[in-house]
C-alpha cells in the first residue's frame, strides 16, 4: 500500500511535522494500518543533521542536545535511524524549495479524506495512532492530536511535558515519559498515567511490563505488539496501571 503523508511547520516554522499513514510490518509495532508522526526543528531540517534536536526533543534526558552521544535513544539505532536520516534528508530538500507551509485545517482535512477514502475502499481499518515516532508529538496541538486519534483503534504516545501548566490536557492521549519515582510523582500529581524507562533495577508498584518489551518476552514467552496493545494510551481508554520498560 502506498504510504500517505503531510508535512507542515507548527510553533511559528521552528517544529517540522511529518504525518504518515502506511502499512505496518514492524517486529515490534506489529502488523497493520498505521498512522505515525515525526517531529524536527527547523535547524534539523536546514542543516540536514539529527543531532540538532534541543527544540523538537526539549529536555528528554536521552537528547542528543542533552549531552549524550548517538545511541542512547531507541530512535538513534539500527533501522530507526537509517529511516529518520532519510526523512530528514528528503525534508531538508522540500524546504530548499520552499515547499514546507505553516499548518492549516484544510491540509489536515485533506489528508484525513485521503486516508478514509484509502481504507474504505480497501474495507479495512487503522489499528494504531502512534504520536511521536520521532520527536516530541506535544507541537501538534490538542485539536490536532484529538482529530488523529479518532482515527485508530489504538493510540500510542509520551512527553516530556507532563510537568508544564500549558501542556497538562495531554493526560488525555499520552504517557508521561518517565526515569524515576520522582519523576513518576510529579506526572501522578498532574493525572499523567506514566511510561517509566528503567535505567537500573528497581521496584515499581502499581506498574506493568510493557508487552512488546524483551525482557517480557524473556519472560512469558510471547509478546504484544504495539498494535495489539493499548496500555500507552494516556487517559483514553479506561486503564489505570503504569507501564514499565528497561532502557534500550
Amino acid at each position: 500500500m502506498t504510504t500517505i503523508e503531510t508535512i507542515f511547520t507548527t510553533n511559528n516554522g521552528q517544529i517540522v511535522n511529518v504525518i504518515q499513514f502506511k502499512d505496518s510490518a514492524n517486529s515490534k509495532i506489529g502488523n497493520g494500518l498505521v498512522i505515525q508522526t515525526y517531529h524536527f526543528s527547523i535547524e534539523q531540517v536546514i542543516n540536514n543533521d539529527l543531532h540538532l534536536d534541543a527544540k523538537n526533543c526539549l529536555d528528554c534526558p536521552l537528547s542528543h542536545s542533552s549531552g549524550h552521544r548517538l545511541g542512547v535513544c531507541y530512535t538513534h539505532k539500527g533501522m530507526q535511524l537509517f529511516g529518520l536520516k532519510s526523512m530528514l534528508k528528503k525534508l531538508h530538500r522540500l524546504n530548499g524549495k520552499g515547499l514546507i507551509c505553516e499548518f492549516s485545517n484544510t491540509t489536515l482535512n485533506a489528508f484525513i479524506s485521503r486516508v478514509q477514502s484509502t481504507i474504505n475502499k480497501k474495507g479495512q481499518f487503522i489499528k494504531l495512532v502512534r504520536f511521536g515516532a520521532y520527536g516530541e508529538p506535544i507541537f501538534l496541538g490538542e485539536q490536532i492530536i484529538s482529530k488523529l486519534a479518532k482515527l485508530g483503534k489504538n493510540i500510542t504516545g509520551y512527553t516530556h511535558q507532563y510537568n508544564k501548566d500549558q501542556y497538562n490536557w495531554a493526560n488525555k492521549f499520552f504517557m508521561a515519559s518517565t526515569h524515576s519515582h520522582k519523576d513518576m510523582a510529579i506526572a501522578t500529581n498532574r493525572s499523567f498515567r506514566q511510561f517509566n524507562v528503567l535505567l537500573k533495577n528497581d521496584t515499581i508498584v502499581n506498574s506493568v511490563n510493557c508487552p512488546s518489551s524483551k525482557e517480557f518476552e524473556l519472560l512469558k514467552g510471547k509478546k504484544v505488539s504495539c498494535i495489539n496493545c493499548s496500555l500507552c494510551s494516556g487517559n483514553y481508554k479506561s486503564i489505570k496501571k503504569n507501564v514499565h520498560i528497561l532502557a534500550h
